[in-house]
């Protein structure tokens, strides 16, 4: 009988592990503008209604790629509303790169992007991004599959509580 309980308990943990590790999203890495990249957009609203479709969290990356002449500076609020492309009054910083730079989300709140050069920001090429808590403390995504929950734990719940009031009888 005490066997048959310890068996029990044992199974319930390694259920809940296994619960623990399904509802635990990895952090992503999302390219900047989809398929378009990080350019001068066909619109001004293009990176804004880009960004909204999206969902960012701390310890994730925004992929900034592109060709031609560009950079990516991460700005104030004020410095994106203003289109402030004068790199001494930027309070942030600008990212230079080869046409590719990687980005780590590392705080939550609102976050600003330009391209700061020529008229590029004034012309769209700017997006502004609320960044949730760490991926581990988020919910899963409804629109996932169920996976891990429904084959593996759910299962294993069933069974062991079956096997063990089987095992009372």
């Amino acid at each position: 009988m005490a066997r048959d309980i310890d068996l029990v308990m044992w199974s319930l943990i390694v259920v809940l592990i296994l619960l623990n590790s399904a509802t635990t999203e990895a952090a992503t890495t999302t390219e900047v503008g989809g398929t378009l990249g990080w350019t001068v957009p066909p619109n001004q609203t293009y990176y804004n209604e880009w960004a909204t479709a999206g969902t960012f969290n701390v310890g994730d990356t925004l992929k900034f790629k592109w060709t031609g002449e560009h950079n990516v500076a991460h700005v104030s609020k004020d410095n994106y509303e203003n289109c402030t492309t004068d790199r001494a009054k930027i309070s942030g910083q600008v990212l230079q790169g080869d046409g590719e730079i990687d980005f780590k989300l590392e705080e939550s709140g609102t976050h600003y992007f330009i391209c700061t050069v020529n008229n590029h920001c004034a012309r769209g090429q700017k997006f502004s991004i609320n960044i949730g808590g760490s991926p581990s403390a988020e919910a899963p995504n409804s629109s996932a599959p169920p996976g891990l929950l429904y084959f593996v734990a759910l299962p294993a719940i069933l069974s062991n509580t079956v096997l063990y009031f089987l095992s009372q009888i």
